[in-house]
């Protein structure tokens, strides 16, 4: 038992050696007492248990991030979630009488702004599944007067050659010329064909904040941004350079059919939609002599000229009938 004794003698030897306002000596184990037993090393937990904390600490962080982005979502001012339009109504556009739109072709409603056909390369874009077809660009606003307008007729011809599901009901600013017009509103929207590709995109919400500014709610890709900044486009639009360049609004609303024909501006009146409800509008479709069905009709007509001659008359049930093909 006395070597044991003095090895433990000289282990706890160096701290009876600390004088007054001096440091202790730190003892390593690097060359280990050769009259003790080696006992094992003691690992400590420490490395362990610091990742558990990591992992404790950003899975905290990022639900808290998650449920900012969720509350900032559900509370942010002047962002609404889109009311989508009645099933029955969007079925209606889809069709309406072949003896409404023939009645606008031999008796077309005067129109305030036209297609204007253009050249070089057909834009197209490419299906989910792999298909590649014509594509078919629209730019507006929720609260634009002009936009609410457009879209009944384009809705009307495009429905001639697919088909659209969760189709919002909008309505536009009471702060215009021709207010509150009700409509629809792509945000949110699908549309399915075998003919063509819908890019639609609705810029800013419907309704403004506090400050009277219209939330954000999409922005343009860059097969849509190049459309409509392009210069052949412009000159159609019929609008007069101002120092700083055209205001985005003056561009609005925007559709451009495959490069083919390009429209800026809405064809029919908005005042004709003063004051009509959606569902009224959407019936009226089937009798081609009221004030609204008339250049409904007549501008979806228009637009399905064009859509036809892009795909070359097909479908030809829809392209014989209403495309002049």
């Amino acid at each position: 038992m006395a070597p044991r004794y003095r090895a433990v003698q000289r282990l706890r030897f160096p701290y009876d050696e600390v004088q007054a306002g001096s440091l202790p000596r730190t003892m390593t184990s690097a060359t280990p007492h050769p009259e003790l037993p080696v006992l094992g090393t003691h690992r400590r937990p420490w490395p362990t248990l610091l990742s558990w904390v990591v992992i404790v600490v950003v899975s905290a962080l990022i639900l808290v991030l998650i449920g900012v982005k969720i509350i900032r979502s559900e509370t942010e001012p002047g962002i609404d979630p889109v009311a989508l339009a009645s099933p029955a109504v969007v079925a209606t556009l889809g069709k309406v009488p072949a003896s409404a739109h023939k009645a606008a072709l031999a008796n077309p409603s005067p129109l305030i702004a036209h297609l204007h056909r253009q050249g070089g390369s057909l834009m197209t874009a490419t299906t989910v599944s792999g298909m590649t077809l014509p594509l078919v660009v629209f730019v507006g606003t929720e609260s634009c007067m002009a936009c609410a307008a457009e879209r009944w007729p384009l809705i009307v011809a495009l429905s001639r050659f697919g088909t659209f599901s969760n189709l919002g009901a909008v309505t536009s600013s009471d702060l215009v010329a021709s207010p509150s017009l009700q409509s629809f509103t792509f945000r949110g929207s699908k549309y399915r064909s075998n003919y063509f590709i819908l890019h639609a995109f609705e810029l800013t919400g419907e309704r403004p904040d506090e400050l009277g500014n219209y939330p954000v709610t999409a922005s343009l890709d860059p097969q849509a941004a190049a459309a409509i900044h392009d210069d052949d486009v412009v000159a159609a639009s019929g609008l007069v350079a101002q120092p700083g360049g055209f205001k985005p609004e003056q561009m609005y609303p925007f559709l451009d059919l495959a490069h083919r024909a390009v429209l800026v501006g809405t064809q029919l009146p908005p005042a004709v939609l003063i004051g009509r409800a959606r569902a009224d509008v959407a019936d009226a479709l089937a009798d081609p002599t009221t004030q609204v069905s008339g250049p409904i009709l007549t501008a979806a007509n228009a637009l399905t000229v064009e859509l036809c001659a892009i795909t070359h008359g097909l479908p030809a049930k829809v392209c014989r009938a209403y495309g002049g093909s």
